[in-house]
């Protein structure tokens, strides 16, 4: 519980917690309230796939807890989760144990496996500054292209793609972006990790 000293009659709490009322009446008798739990609103948090492939949010929380899908993920309690594999994320956070926290949106993670490099697919450079290319094999032409934030939103949306397309970067993107393509006939997608400068 959190004391604070405020003179006359109208105090106003500036942040989630328990408070109360103690004061002496013109007896000189003490008084105290009831204990009241006031819980200011909690801005959602914005979850970010860093450079390192892990999960990030910022700001200052009573607590943490990540989610996979509608698991709760035991002990992961901190501002980072460390690549966490592919499948669907969120967290809850909260600025007083005892307020209801608040979800942030999901987030699809997309590994990014070492394996055998493709040679047929190319992004240059990656990571990219203004602008980058990209090449793909030629079966994939005439593909639906979309480039896509961690979130998931869209940014930037191509249809009928040549086998070589140069693509603008938007100052304002994340650092960490996912480009989507998806074969014209059908035959699966492919998932490419677009990392910007710093």
């Amino acid at each position: 519980m959190a004391v604070f000293v405020a003179g006359g009659h109208v105090w106003f709490p500036v942040e989630s917690g328990w408070y109360r009322v103690e004061s002496v009446s013109g007896l000189g008798c003490p008084l105290a309230s009831d204990s009241l739990l006031v819980c200011w609103s909690v801005e959602t948090p914005e979850v970010i796939q860093d450079a390192a492939g892990d999960l990030v949010i910022e700001g200052n929380f009573a607590s943490v807890q990540w989610w996979a899908d509608d698991m709760e993920l035991e002990g992961e309690t901190g501002l980072i989760l460390t690549a966490p594999g592919e499948g669907n994320y969120s967290v809850w956070v909260t600025d007083f144990l005892d307020c209801p926290g608040v979800q942030s949106d999901a987030v699809v993670y997309v590994g990014v496996g070492e394996g055998e490099p493709d040679m047929t697919w190319s992004i240059h450079p990656n990571p990219v500054g203004k602008k980058f290319t990209l090449e793909v094999p030629q079966d994939w032409r005439g593909s639906l292209a979309l480039l896509l934030d961690a979130s998931g939103r869209i940014l930037e949306e191509r249809r009928g793609m040549g086998t070589t397309t140069q693509w603008r970067v938007d100052s304002r993107w994340p650092d960490v972006l996912f480009l989507r393509m998806l074969h014209p006939e059908g035959r699966g997608q492919r998932v490419i990790r677009v990392l910007r400068e710093r």
